[in-house]
């Protein structure tokens, strides 16, 4: 995908949380069923970046463990959504800070600092471009320290009749968008309507079977975990990982840096 193709993109997703941020967020309260696993294995003193944070759906989750000692980073493109955010009722380990992991160059996306755990809900599908989407998940994986983990979820929108409904006419759609057009869209991308208002619209991808395929071997890791919740969010597939130690990171040798 050609760079301003990504960046126009990305700009579409910008506006649509920026103007919807309160609607959005108002049926997007309880935590997602798909979070539990995930939360089952933060330890006290853990360390947590929480990549598209939006208004902090995790850390609320997060909150509710009472595990002492945490230490959470939430980074996320939406001044509106972070505003909500800094608005919750969280602890005092709760910090938040605005990086759009598109523009931003990948090795700069993400803190310099090393993670117990490192999530990624609701933001790939997000991300305009495999190519930019592959860099994320390696800058994420980059933060979580050898031995961490990296959970991820993938939106399945394809798989559900509803959201069919919600797909717009992308030459339609894609007409107030200069510089864009229908030939712009790689294969999985689709522009949606929200609660029926199509301005604006929100860009978004879904993964087809060798996406998956390569994210379930992405280089580094093992893969822990990979499934849908029996409950709640059902059209989210989520990937677990633990990062394998590097070279660097082996007895004796100097530790990887994130």
């Amino acid at each position: 995908m050609k760079p301003h193709v990504t960046h126009a993109l990305n700009a579409i997703n910008r506006e649509f949380y920026d103007r919807r941020a309160v609607a959005f967020t108002r049926k997007r309260d309880r935590p997602w069923k798909g979070f539990e696993r995930v939360l089952a294995g933060v330890h006290p003193g853990a360390a947590v970046l929480d990549v598209g944070c939006g208004h902090g759906r995790f850390a609320r989750a997060l909150a509710t463990t009472d595990t002492p000692g945490l230490h959470y980073v939430g980074i996320d493109s939406s001044p509106a959504m972070l505003a909500l955010a800094h608005a919750q009722e969280l602890p005092s380990w709760a910090e938040f800070r605005q990086v759009d992991v598109v523009t931003t160059p990948p090795s700069d996306a993400v803190p310099h600092e090393s993670f117990d755990l490192v999530v990624m809900f609701g933001l790939l599908h997000h991300i305009p471009g495999a190519a930019t989407r592959w860099a994320l998940l390696r800058s994420a994986l980059a933060c979580a320290r050898p031995g961490g983990t990296l959970a991820v979820s993938l939106w399945r929108f394809d798989r559900s009749p509803r959201f069919a409904r919600h797909r717009l006419d992308p030459a339609e759609s894609l007409k107030r968008f200069p510089g864009l057009s229908c030939s712009d869209l790689e294969a999985g991308g689709a522009l949606l309507d929200f609660d029926g208002q199509t301005d604006p619209p929100r860009y978004c991808h879904f993964p087809d079977a060798d996406e998956i395929a390569s994210i379930l071997t992405l280089p580094g890791t093992s893969l822990l975990d990979h499934y849908v919740p029996t409950t709640g969010d059902r059209l989210n597939e989520y990937v677990v990982f633990r990062r394998l130690p590097d070279r660097t990171d082996l007895p004796g040798e100097p530790s990887a840096a994130c």
